[in-house]
């Protein structure tokens, strides 16, 4: 195989072993579909076959690393049958599956012997499995002396793609996780089942066809590799080379160029999320930098500091605690290690510190990643919150702060500049949140006062003005000469919400926000217990919050001296 093409030679370049019960592989024959293989492997959805048929294309890839394939799924989704498919194509042999070894020697001996490992209804992956299948993806070499010797030593070399399947088979470590895809089976219905044997006969016989379209993907492969990687600097995964070498064959690949790698980074953040929910201190470690950004503030303490808040947000019993806790500082700080990327990914950053005397710290914050992928249901996220020295008012020396509310996937965002008073200046709408906004092109409007005279979300546009002229796009207030801005000013609170929910600026979320503080009136709720009462995350409360408050529907009234919890109190405004 070459990046012109592939032929078949009488006398190859190489030398082949074959061990144990490996059979040939078939001599390709061209004809085949990559629709046909589909139909056989009886992937539904796109993802799954994107990630299925990309995972396949290691059968040809002789150097990796490689990704391991996991497949779960409930009893009766055909996973051993799909495991059994894959690995009559991709590393033909007697034995189809096998069973997970007692001990890391065993498990290297059949490596030696097979190509890749099919391991077959997984009940967990215990803890040195799942770092010897790290060493398998990247490569390992495992050693002993050799028997009947004193000096001699007896080494195997692997790298190998394996297929893991059962109902509990996802890797429960991230460093594991980060190197597997896992594809989700469903349940095979009645009238879509047949024989196991019909299914294996079915592909045995499509093998030639198969390996001829593997070969041209690997041609492929072989002629855009270079030229790939030049083009995907800067924005590769973990597990690179991986990426590369499938991008790289995506030219005879049965979908659009450039789709793997979206579908791969997706599959991959699912993932950490499933393990960090999944995870007793990793829930702790989120639930904890959620409640200090409320406060407005990021966790700074020693480990044994970090311990007591954890063990106490989870709620854990220190006589009784659940399995996974960690028994002390140490063996946290060692778990948070290793959970270190997973929470990066789910927005979380872990940093270690030196103190002024040289102690260790640990600092626990929200990175900037949070800000799509942590809420889903809302129609508007809070980005940012920062004093603008700039726009200081000399006599009353008040300080402005400039929110930015970006809606969720339109790259678009209304930016407004709110002073201590509630008074609010529109500087522009439905434009790239990325963009510098000019402060003389806005209007002042009082809290009773409607967003924008355009129902549609156009930007608001007036008359006059300091530099804005007759039509121009900004405009000023009466008061600077610009003539009267047209406002419409709803009567009451619910004309308010009734307006914004024409205009779709008001998710469930939202609305379910506004109903808990109608029922609590004036006394209000933190933002921590409205989550709690929700169900949602604190930073996605705060977000939406934030985001009521700039369309004028919510205020924060402050902390309670009453109340054990010391976050703020937010209330529906007056109407």
């Amino acid at each position: 195989i070459s990046a012109e093409g592939w032929k078949l030679v009488d006398r190859a370049p190489v030398r082949f072993i074959r061990h144990g019960r490996i059979t040939p592989i078939p001599e390709p024959r061209r004809g085949g579909s990559w629709k046909n293989v589909i139909e056989l492997l009886r992937l539904s959805d796109h993802e799954s076959i994107i990630l299925t048929l990309s995972w396949m294309l290691q059968a040809v890839w002789p150097h990796g690393p490689y990704v391991h394939l996991v497949l779960e799924g409930e009893q009766g989704s055909g996973k051993s049958m799909l495991a059994q498919m894959l690995k009559l194509i991709t590393d033909p042999s007697d034995h189809l599956l096998r069973r997970p070894p007692r001990d890391e020697e065993d498990l290297f001996v059949a490596a030696r012997n097979e190509r890749i490992l099919s391991f077959d209804n997984l009940s967990g992956i215990q803890d040195w499995l799942s770092d010897a299948l790290c060493c398998f993806s990247t490569g390992a070499t495992y050693s002993k002396r050799q028997k009947y010797t004193d000096w001699e030593e007896a080494a195997i070399s692997v790298r190998r793609p394996c297929i893991l399947n059962g109902i509990e088979a996802i890797p429960s470590r991230p460093d594991l996780l980060d190197r597997t895809i896992v594809i989700n089976l469903k349940p095979i219905s009645v009238e879509h089942r047949r024989s196991e044997a019909g299914l294996l006969q079915a592909v045995e016989a499509y093998l030639p066809e198969i390996w001829c379209l593997l070969a041209d993907a690997a041609s492929a492969g072989l002629r855009n590799r270079d030229r790939v990687q030049k083009e995907l600097h800067g924005r590769l995964p973990r597990m690179a080379d991986f990426a590369i070498w499938i991008s790289a064959c995506e030219e005879v690949m049965p979908w659009s160029r450039g789709e793997f790698l979206d579908v791969y980074t997706k599959n991959r953040t699912a993932g950490l999320s499933v393990l960090i929910e999944s995870d007793i201190l990793a829930s702790a470690v989120v639930d904890l930098v959620h409640q200090e950004a409320l406060k407005e503030r990021c966790f700074e303490g020693t480990a044994t500091l970090l311990y007591e808040e954890l063990t106490q947000v989870a709620g854990v019993d220190r006589s009784r605690p659940p399995k996974g806790w960690p028994a002390n500082p140490n063996w946290m700080m060692r778990r948070l290690k290793r959970m270190a990327p997973a929470l990066r990914a789910h927005g979380v950053d872990i940093e270690d510190l030196r103190d002024e005397k040289g102690a260790k710290m640990i600092r626990i914050s929200l990175n900037a990643l949070i800000s799509k992928q942590s809420s889903p249901s809302t129609s508007s996220i809070f980005v940012d919150i920062k004093n603008d020295s700039t726009e200081r008012h000399d006599r009353h020396d008040r300080h402005f702060t400039s929110k930015v509310l970006k809606s969720g996937g339109l790259g678009s965002a209304r930016v407004l500049k709110t002073d201590f008073e509630g008074k609010m200046s529109i500087m522009s709408q439905n434009v790239d949140g990325d963009s510098d906004f000019d402060v003389a092109k806005c209007r002042q409007m009082s809290p009773d006062s409607d967003l924008s005279k355009s129902a549609s979300g156009a930007p608001v546009e007036g008359r006059g003005g300091d530099g804005g002229g007759a039509g121009g796009a900004g405009c000023g207030s009466p008061g600077d000469g610009g003539g009267d801005a047209t406002s419409t000013e709803p009567a009451s609170l619910n004309d308010r919400i009734s307006e914004l929910m024409r205009r779709g600026d008001l998710s469930e979320l939202d609305m379910r926000i506004i109903e808990c503080l109608k029922n609590r009136a004036a006394h209000g709720a933190p933002a921590f217990e409205l989550s709690q009462k929700l169900g949602a995350s604190p930073a996605v409360v705060m977000e939406s919050l934030k985001k009521l408050a700039a369309f004028v529907l919510v205020q924060n009234r402050g902390r309670d001296p009453k109340e054990s919890f010391d976050g703020d109190h937010w209330v529906l405004r007056p109407t």
